[in-house]
């Protein structure tokens, strides 16, 4: 059992120490945003899109990124020519369970959702005491 307590230690202590990273790593993203918006706003007002300094090369990158406005029209399309590789092939759990649960409601206890199957993830709560 003393086995047992130091393995649940080290797992408390993990878990404080990912959430002390995690809120470090926010920080950082955060003034990482702000360093990177203000760089980028100087190097428009010098009219450059790169420039180097004695530490790293900083250069304005664009790229073309999807930005849905009508959800509908998209769907349709996709219908329409069979362009499901459009979407990130991911199903949503949340969704997936409520759709399950109405089918096994209206169809019984054997209805799945169509291309799935349920798999049961085992995984591990740890909270400290």
């Amino acid at each position: 059992m003393q086995r047992l307590d130091e393995i649940a230690k080290r797992l408390v202590d993990i878990k404080a120490e990912r959430r002390d990273l995690k809120a470090q790593d926010s920080a950082l993203s955060k003034e990482f945003d702000e360093i990177t918006q203000e760089v980028k706003e100087v190097l428009t007002m010098m009219g450059v899109e790169a420039t180097k300094t004695a530490y790293a090369t900083l250069s304005i990158t664009k790229k073309l990124v999807p930005a849905p406005k009508d959800w509908d029209a998209f769907e349709a399309f996709c219908k329409e020519r069979d362009a499901l590789f459009l979407y990130q092939k991911r199903i949503s759990s949340a969704a997936w369970k409520e759709m399950r649960d109405l089918l096994k409601a209206e169809f019984g206890e054997d209805a799945e959702v169509p291309g799935t199957e349920a798999f049961e993830k085992v995984d591990l709560s740890v909270r400290s005491t």
